[in-house]
């Protein structure tokens, strides 16, 4: 009998995940406060890094869903579903910073605009993709039909990515922008922050994409 070879990527992942996250975190601890937001700022480490992730994830689920139909293998079905399960994760984790951040900004925890709508709609679809599953019980037609499921979600991340222009509300304009007025592509240098916190910003998104990598692998 053969013995399957031993894993040794996913502890180096690991570890490498858990140095980074310790890192940003005493970044974000030390990072100046901003004129305009003061320590309200800092909420934003959390808040973006956990939205980019969220939006990651949800892709994923759609890609390896796509990947299943096209493949009829398995290992495809469960990155999906850790995908999934990533994605609920961080859009919890986006909408609490965000309501943290919104009270003393908009004096308010939740307001029905457009983004935030979006993103609790997200809660919803995907919240079911994972209900859809634990209902079926046989392998092959729950993965082809959460294959379907996840691949028709992924649809909300560009929505949800615009709704900011297409539709007024409280929620500033994207931290990230990908295309300027003119739809030419701009990258990460439209960050709407100042050089320390743009850093930070960063490391703490790869820190957060290190442990999702840890999960996937």
């Amino acid at each position: 009998m053969t013995l399957p070879r031993p894993d040794r990527l996913t502890p180096v992942l690991g570890w490498a995940a858990l140095l980074a996250l310790l890192t940003a975190t005493g970044l974000g601890l030390s990072a100046p406060a901003t004129e305009e937001q003061g320590v309200l700022s800092r909420i934003l480490f959390v808040h973006v890094p956990s939205a980019w992730l969220s939006y990651l994830a949800y892709f994923g689920t759609g890609l390896f869903g796509l990947l299943y139909l096209l493949k009829r293998n398995l290992k495809f079905d469960r990155l999906a579903l850790a995908s999934a399960e990533l994605g609920v994760l961080f859009t919890v984790s986006t909408l609490i910073g965000g309501m943290l951040w919104g009270k003393p900004t908009w004096g308010v925890y939740w307001d029905w605009d457009a983004r935030l709508t979006t993103t609790a709609l997200s809660l919803v679809i995907y919240g079911g993709y994972l209900l859809v599953r634990s209902m079926i019980d046989e392998r092959e037609r729950r993965a082809r039909v959460a294959a379907v499921i996840g691949l028709m979600g992924t649809l909300y991340v560009p929505i949800n990515y615009m709704a900011v222009n297409w539709w007024r509300g409280l929620h500033q304009s994207q931290t990230v922008k990908v295309l300027d007025e003119e739809a030419q592509l701009c990258g990460i240098t439209d960050l709407r922050l100042d050089p320390d916190s743009r850093r930070v910003g960063l490391h703490a998104a790869v820190s957060v994409s290190a442990a999702c990598a840890r999960r996937l692998g």
